[in-house]
């Protein structure tokens, strides 16, 4: 029986939709921002792109967020490439 390897698109996509309803239950500005940021990190590792000159000079926990969504978005990716390529090794 062949196993099924991981998209990384759907762990950072399900993320994202974390984040948006997160984004919903927010009780202020700065935790809306702080999701966002976030969920434009973990966007930013699906589509290889970076603002993070855009986040460094926000509020300190709203440029680590961004950095958490970024670093996450990157570690997904990076799992899903060891499991594919473990998953042809063993074949």
């Amino acid at each position: 029986m062949e196993e099924a390897v991981a998209d990384p698109r759907a762990s950072i996509l399900a993320r994202i939709e974390w984040c948006q309803w997160q984004r919903t239950l927010a009780l202020t500005p700065l935790e809306r921002e702080a999701w966002r940021a976030e969920e434009e990190g973990l966007l930013d590792a699906l589509l290889n792109r970076d603002h993070m000159k855009h986040y460094r000079y926000s509020r300190p926990d709203v440029f680590e967020r961004y950095l958490m969504g970024i670093e996450d978005g990157h570690a997904l990716i990076r799992l899903a490439y060891v499991e594919r390529l473990l998953a042809t090794t063993y074949e």
